[in-house]
């Protein structure tokens, strides 16, 4: 596998776009990509093409949990 930072550098003086469905994805997904392309000097666009407004939080900690 090629170094990462290697194939940004071909991109330099251009756009890094990156689409995701739901707001966060791209900090779960790509973060690291796009941090280091941005510390690279290259222009990052993050575009979601949701709210997320119909997302549910499904894991809800029992008390016992959260005091471990």
């Amino acid at each position: 596998m090629k170094d990462f930072k290697s194939e940004l550098n071909k991109i330099k003086g251009k756009t890094l776009m990156v689409i995701f469905p739901h707001p966060d994805d791209e900090s779960m997904m790509t973060g690291g990509l796009l941090s280091t392309a941005h510390k690279l000097g290259i222009r990052t666009v993050v575009v979601t093409i949701t709210k997320g407004g119909a997302g549910k939080f499904t894991f809800i900690p029992k008390e016992n949990q959260l005091q471990r």
